[in-house]
């Protein structure tokens, strides 16, 4: 629980910074993450500020209680596995809210999903997920939360002890 909400104040942190800090932003993440203080460097496998990764984007689904949940994982191309960060949408928005995140860590060998909510937008039938609005509650997007990660841990890109949650307004109460 505790890296779940450290996760969520660095990227709140990152949110707000310009382009100029990003690297630094970044490289602190990581040693979040990973345990280690911010004065020691983080492993070349997690964050080389000056090693970037090529990435692909796959659509992922998963299914809660018989309803699908459509996402697309940012995933970087590696020799190995990726630390994952599963990115949760706010209140009304969808996967695409996530998207500008996932194109900033995945070049730098963050796995990156992000997905719809079930019921959780109905904004221009923007939301691939199943659901309706009327049904949607924080314990049902919790639940969906408990599927991806349950299904993450299957995914042959994701290093599974290195998987956490982010977040923003609803999302992030969500992931925390």
């Amino acid at each position: 629980m505790k890296r779940i909400l450290t996760l969520v104040l660095v990227a709140v942190s990152f949110i707000a910074a310009q382009n100029t800090a990003d690297a630094q932003l970044l490289k602190n993440l990581a040693n979040k993450l990973t345990g280690k203080s911010t004065e020691t460097a983080a492993p070349a496998a997690v964050v080389d500020k000056y090693k970037t990764y090529d990435y692909e984007v796959r659509e992922i689904w998963c299914e809660n209680d018989g309803q699908k949940i459509y996402g697309q994982a940012f995933v970087p191309k590696t020799d190995g596995r990726s630390p994952l960060i599963i990115t949760s949408h706010g209140l009304g928005a969808n996967h695409e809210s996530g998207a500008s995140y996932a194109k900033k860590y995945a070049p730098k060998g963050f796995a990156v999903y992000t997905f719809d909510f079930r019921g959780g937008s109905n904004k221009n039938n923007e939301n691939k997920s199943d659901g309706s609005s009327l049904d949607m509650s924080v314990m049902t997007e919790v639940s969906d939360i408990d599927v991806i990660l349950a299904a993450a841990k299957t995914w042959d890109f994701v290093d599974t002890d290195r998987i956490f949650l982010e977040g923003g307004s609803q999302g992030g109460l969500v992931s925390a």
